[in-house]
């Protein structure tokens, strides 16, 4: 084939340098992070007032259990006193016991709890989703 004598030999295009595409993928990053923010705030501003009230309870539930559980500790440990006789060293090893089973089973029920839970935040979950997606 012969070349024609004013044609320039075609040019192949030079790939985008490194940090033009570190910028390029920085700026998406921040505009997808920025969006994804956006999502969740306007979810959160539309449970906002049930948010609170449920906040409200909760704080008010954990007072009322703190004080309800310090007079239960008061009045357990005077009871396991009288039983073993004065001794306070075996009756808080007791107590400590009951407490390190107590939290064993709270903490089994709270990872139960935890991997059961999908109702929360599902516009962000789904936007998460879909982006890890077209990642992989």
């Amino acid at each position: 084939m012969k070349r024609s004598p004013g044609a320039e030999p075609a040019t192949v295009p030079e790939p985008p340098k490194f940090q033009a595409s570190a910028s390029a993928f920085t700026a998406a990053l921040v505009r997808f992070l920025r969006a994804l923010a956006g999502l969740f705030g306007l979810e959160l501003r539309e449970a906002s007032g049930e948010a609170l009230l449920i906040g409200l309870l909760g704080l008010a539930f954990v007072v009322a259990s703190v004080l309800a559980y310090l007079f239960l500790l008061i009045g357990l440990t005077v009871a396991v006193v009288s039983l073993l006789g004065g001794e306070w060293a075996a009756a808080l090893l007791v107590l400590f016991a009951l407490h390190a089973l107590a939290a064993a089973v709270i903490f089994v029920l709270l990872r139960r709890r935890t991997t059961k839970t999908k109702v929360l935040f599902l516009g962000t979950r789904e936007a998460l989703r879909r982006e890890v997606k077209k990642l992989s």
